[in-house]
Parts: C-alpha cells; structure tokens; sequence
C-alpha cells in the first residue's frame, strides 16, 4: 500500500476520533469538532470513512450527529479501558543534599 503525507495524517486522525470516542462511549460529531479543533466537515468526513470500515455508527438525535463505537468493537474497547489500569506508575524519590553530591549524572 502506497502511503502519502495526506493518508498518514487522515490515519493518525482517526485514530484520536477513535480516542475521543471511546474514552466517552458516544459523542456528537460537533463536539469531537470543538475538542479536536478541526471543523465541523473535516471530522463528518473522517467519520463516515470509520463508519464505512464498520469501526462506528452513526446515528442521528434530532440534528444531532452521533458517533459510537460499534458493537463488535465493543469488547476491544473495553479491554482498551481495563489496560489503562496497568500504566506504569511514575515514581519520584526526593535527595537530601549529601546524596545528590554521592550522585554522578551520566551524560549520553
């Protein structure tokens, strides 16, 4: 498959549509807009293209747009929520002063 600049930004998009979506379960297309800060037919655009790939579904509430996970990704959006449990804690650990003079910093 032959890749440009224009399909790997699309594809890196996408993916933070899919991000947005399912860190929240269901958002409108104008809010994915707003928080995305792209406009409006850039994001319906991007999410019909997802909606073809069969990876959400689209679904209107009055002249609401709606995007959601579809159900048969249902299951890889859960395990996504259950792996953000295991990030790796960030450990800090305070010096007195006679350690930071016993400690060498190696520069790379």
């Amino acid at each position: 498959m032959d890749y440009n600049a224009n399909s790997i930004r699309a594809k890196l998009l996408r993916k933070k549509i899919l991000q947005l979506i399912a860190e929240n379960y269901v958002l409108s297309a104008s809010l994915i807009s707003h928080t995305l800060l792209l406009s409006y037919a850039t994001v319906l655009r991007h999410l019909r293209v997802l909606e073809d790939e069969g990876v959400v579904e689209l679904y209107k509430e009055g002249r609401t747009l709606y995007a959601k996970i579809k159900e048969n990704n249902k299951q890889i959006q859960i395990l996504n929520s259950e792996l953000q449990g295991f990030k790796k804690p960030q450990v800090t650990t305070t010096l007195n002063k006679n350690e930071m003079a016993d400690t060498k910093i190696e520069k790379g």
